[in-house]
C-alpha cells in the first residue's frame, strides 16, 4: 500500500530538522528555492524528492504532485509567503491536512480561517511539528539532552505489550516513568497493567526506546487473528462460481489456517471444490456440518458446537442478504449472528481482487474501528483505501452535524498517520445512502460497522435509517462487516 506522503515547504531552521526527524516510513517531498538547503535535504534519506522553486506558484505545486499529498507543512519564516502558499493549496488542491508557521496574531487567524493547523513561531520547533504528525509517539522538549531519550507513547489496543502487568515486561535499558489514563495520573508499580489508549512516558537508551515505542504504539497481530484463528465458511448449493474463487483469493491473504465448513444438503460438488482450495493453501479442515437449517442459525450452531474461535465468517452475499423477510428482519438476524460469533462477517459478491477499499464515514462512534481494520488489511495487500465522507447540507444540518463531520475528517487523517499509510478522503454531497451507493461501484471491497442495537422496527427503520445498514444491504460489491463495539469488549 502507498506510504503516507508528506510535503515540507521551506527548509529553514524548522523544516530541515523536521525532515531529518520524520520516520523513513513516510514518503517525503521537500520544496525550497535555496540550493544549499535542498542539497542538505537530499542527503537525509533515500527516496526524498527535492524540488527547487517558488511554492506560491500553483503550476509548481501541481507539477510537484501536491494534489496527492496527505499532509503539507509550510515552514518558511515569512508569514506573507506562508499565507499565500496556504491560499493556493486550499483554493486549487484537496489536501487532507495542512500545517503552517504563524508569526502575528492576525496571520495566525487568517491561516486558521483557511482550515490550516498553526504553530506560533515563538513556540514552534521541529519536535512540536513531529509530535503533531506522529501523534502516537511524542518526544519531550526542554528536558534531558534532546536525543529522544524521553518519549510519550499511546498504547495501541493490539500492541504487543498491552494488557500485561509491568512486572512481566522486565525492562532493560528503559523504564516507565508515569501513566496517564482517563485524565488521571498513575504511578507505575509491578502490578500495574497497561491498558489500551493509556499514555505512557518511557525513559531510556534512545535506540532501545524506538523499538519499545513501536511495540507499545502499533498493532502486532495480522488481521483477523485478534478475533480468532479459524475461518467459518457457509457453502450453499446455489452459490455462484465466483464465490469459491473469492474464498481462494481471501485465503491467499489471510493468516487463517483452520476452517469449519457449514453447508446444506445437495452441495456435495461445491464441497469437493472447496476442499481442494483449502488443501492448496494448507488450511486444515476441522469440521464439516451438513444442515437444512437457516444459514444464520446453522452458523451460530456450528460456532457454539465446535468451540474454535472464529476469526472470520464467510457467506455468499446472495445467501445471507435475501429478500424474503425484508431489511429490518434481516438486520436483526445478522446483528444477532455478529453478537454471538464476535468476529468480522464477510459477504462475498465476487468483486475481487481487492484493489480499492472503501470505508463510509457515517457514524462517529462506528467509523474509527472500521477504518483501523481497513488499514490493517490494506497494510498487507497492494491496494488503495478511501474514506467516504458525506458533507452535511448547509440548509438542514446543525452545528452538531458539522462538528461530527470535522471530527470524521480529523480521525481519518490521524489514523492514516498512526498507521503510516495513505488514506484519501472522498467528500460526497447529497443523501448519504444514495451518494455512498453511487460511489461504491468504483471499489472492490466495502468495510463497515453497524450499531449493536437489535430492536429495529420497520417504522423506526424508515424514519431514522441506519446509513451503514442500508449501504450494506444495497451495495453491489463484496462487504466486510466489523462486529459492534459492545461485542468486542
Amino acid at each position: 500500500m502507498q506510504k503516507t506522503s508528506f510535503f515540507i515547504i521551506g527548509l529553514g531552521n524548522v523544516g530541515l530538522p523536521l525532515a531529518r526527524m520524520l520516520s523513513s516510513d513516510f514518503q517525503l517531498v521537500c520544496i525550497d528555492n535555496q540550493p544549499e538547503a535542498l542539497a542538505q535535504a537530499s542527503q537525509l534519506r533515500n527516496g526524498t524528492r527535492i524540488i527547487s522553486g517558488d511554492a506560491t506558484s500553483r503550476l509548481l505545486l501541481e507539477e510537484a504532485g501536491i494534489a496527492e499529498a496527505d499532509t503539507v507543512v509550510i515552514s518558511t519564516t515569512t508569514e506573507k509567503i506562508n499565507l499565500e502558499i496556504a491560499r493556493v493549496i486550499r483554493t486549487h488542491f484537496d489536501v487532507p491536512r495542512v500545517l503552517a508557521i504563524g508569526i502575528t496574531q492576525r496571520g495566525i487567524e487568517e491561516l486558521e480561517a483557511l482550515d490550516v493547523e498553526v504553530e506560533s513561531i515563538f513556540a514552534v520547533s521541529a519536535n512540536g511539528l513531529r509530535n503533531r504528525l506522529e501523534h502516537r509517539t511524542k518526544t519531550v522538549q526542554g528536558i534531558g539532552v534532546g536525543k529522544n531519550e524521553i518519549l510519550e507513547v499511546e498504547i495501541h489496543p493490539q500492541a504487543r505489550l498491552a494488557n500485561k502487568p509491568l512486572a512481566t515486561l522486565r525492562p532493560k535499558n528503559w523504564h516507565i516513568g508515569i501513566i496517564y489514563r482517563d485524565g488521571n495520573i498513575i504511578v507505575p508499580r509491578g502490578t500495574t497493567v497497561l491498558k489500551p489508549r493509556d499514555r505512557v512516558v518511557i525513559l531510556g537508551q534512545p535506540q532501545v526506546l524506538s523499538t519499545i515505542a513501536e511495540r507499545l504504539s502499533f498493532r502486532f497481530r495480522d488481521f483477523p487473528l485478534e478475533y480468532g484463528d479459524t475461518t467459518y465458511i457457509y457453502l450453499s448449493g446455489d452459490a455462484p462460481p465466483e464465490f469459491l474463487a473469492e474464498i481462494d483469493h481471501l485465503l491467499q491473504r489471510l493468516p487463517l489456517r483452520q476452517a469449519v465448513v457449514v453447508r446444506p444438503p445437495g452441495s456435495d460438488v461445491q464441497a469437493e471444490q472447496l476442499d481442494k482450495i483449502l488443501a492448496s493453501h494448507q488450511v486444515e479442515g476441522l469440521q464439516e456440518t451438513v444442515t437444512a437449517d437457516l444459514p444464520e442459525r446453522a452458523m451460530q450452531s456450528a460456532v457454539a458446537e465446535h468451540g474454535h474461535d472464529p476469526g472470520m465468517i464467510i457467506f455468499p452475499r446472495s445467501t445471507l442478504l435475501r429478500g424474503l423477510w425484508g431489511k429490518h428482519r434481516h438486520q436483526r438476524r445478522i446483528k444477532q449472528l455478529l453478537r454471538q460469533v464476535n468476529c468480522p462477517l464477510m459477504l462475498c459478491s465476487g468483486t475481487f481482487p481487492y484493489q480499492r477499499l472503501a470505508v463510509p464515514a457515517t457514524e462517529l462512534k462506528d467509523f474509527p474501528l472500521a477504518l483501523e481494520k481497513a488499514l490493517e488489511i490494506a497494510s498487507d495487500i497492494d491496494c488503495s483505501l478511501d474514506a467516504l465522507l458525506v458533507r452535511p447540507s448547509a440548509y438542514i444540518s446543525g452545528e452538531a452535524e458539522s462538528n461530527d463531520y470535522r471530527d470524521l475528517k480529523k480521525i481519518t487523517s490521524d489514523l492514516a498517520h498512526a498507521y503510516r499509510t495513505s488514506v484519501r478522503s472522498r467528500e460526497l454531497t447529497g443523501n448519504p445512502i444514495r451518494s455512498i451507493l453511487a460511489e461504491l461501484p468504483n471499489y472492490n471491497l466495502l468495510i463497515t460497522r453497524t450499531s449493536a442495537e437489535l430492536q429495529v422496527g420497520m417504522l423506526r427503520s424508515f424514519m431514522h435509517p441506519e446509513v451503514s445498514w442500508h449501504v450494506l444491504w444495497d451495495t453491489p460489491i463484496s462487504a466486510l462487516l466489523i462486529p459492534p463495539r459492545e461485542a468486542t469488549l
